[in-house]
């Protein structure tokens, strides 16, 4: 294997911790680190042939077929990514007494979104009337999530392995699309919070940590479920979105933008205590201080560019 690629480790943690925080991408911090192209390419090419040429034991060629090193070192950067955020973000994300997330890191979140519009909508090489008719055609799809999710019933209470298994299958889709939250999807599955406690309590147990409870073994059971459900998913899927992201180039970058432009509603930070957004009227220091974090989304976006760009 070649040395290792601290750059795409990193590219790799923020679109893991992206994945993982509802309403935000993971495809879309990929398609702005330019990391998302050669993943898609990586993950089409885990095929019939590659699989071949695995059980012929000729590694050598299956490393250069499917670009292994890229989709390894991509790969361990998101599971670092993920097991960092349910390690450190959770309780930053929900410490208020009933559990609503803080304003100022959704203010933040809110800017990564809209910085991103910017980025994906400049690359489609030709915008008419049916890209404009698609990119609506996004917006709508992604409005309509937010009100199926703010419509379930949040109980947690749906865990069989069946139903986990279909939510990896579905939430890889969303983690894969740009603009498309997988974690929002396993919001509305109701598997959201099941599937980052069996994250943290398999880490607990892989680690030997002392809090990890015998009765905490099904959550090893249901993470593994559901990385099953996951490699499946890209598995099935990666060649379609493979196939229309080369072969409808610009209407599908339409699709993504209103997707992402959608997405804005997901993550909207002025939220009052009956999820009902609004929008802020006052200057007060929280308003001051969820529009400065926006800011700072918007620039950490406008950095992250700049460095994949100096990168490629």
């Amino acid at each position: 294997m070649s040395k290792i690629n601290f750059v795409l480790i990193l590219k790799g943690v923020v679109i893991g911790i992206a994945n993982i925080i509802p309403g935000v991408s993971g495809g879309t911090i990929a398609l702005i680190t330019r990391v998302y192209t050669p993943l898609i390419t990586c993950l089409k090419r885990l095929n019939i042939k590659s699989l071949k040429m695995l059980l012929g034991l000729k590694f050598k060629d299956f490393s250069t077929y499917t670009n292994f090193s890229f989709l390894f070192f991509c790969v361990l950067g998101v599971l670092i990514g993920v097991v960092v955020y349910t390690s450190f973000l959770t309780n930053i994300l929900k410490i208020t007494p009933d559990g609503d997330p803080v304003p100022q890191l959704m203010g933040f979140f809110f800017g990564l979104i809209l910085a991103s519009i910017f980025y994906v909508f400049k690359r489609i090489k030709t915008f008419n009337a049916f890209n404009a008719f698609i990119l609506i055609v996004g917006i709508g799809i992604a409005v309509l999530l937010y009100f199926l999710s703010i419509s379930s019933t949040g109980s947690g209470d749906n865990n069989s392995y069946l139903n986990i298994f279909l939510s990896g299958i579905v939430g890889v889709c969303g983690m894969i699309l740009p603009g498309l939250s997988g974690s929002f999807i396993l919001l509305i599955m109701d598997n959201y919070f099941v599937i980052t406690t069996a994250v943290d309590k398999t880490k607990k147990f892989i680690l030997n940590n002392n809090e990890f409870m015998i009765e905490d073994i099904n959550y090893v059971y249901i993470l593994l479920v559901f990385l099953g459900g996951t490699l499946t998913g890209l598995l099935l899927f990666s060649n379609i979105i493979y196939w229309f992201y080369n072969k409808f180039y610009n209407s599908t970058l339409s699709l993504l933008t209103g997707f992402i432009i959608g997405s804005l509603l997901m993550i909207w930070p002025w939220v009052n205590t009956d999820s009902k957004i609004y929008l802020p009227i006052e200057l007060s220091l929280d308003n001051i201080t969820i529009i400065l974090c926006i800011f700072i989304g918007v620039l950490s976006i406008y950095i992250l560019e700049k460095v994949s760009t100096s990168h490629d």
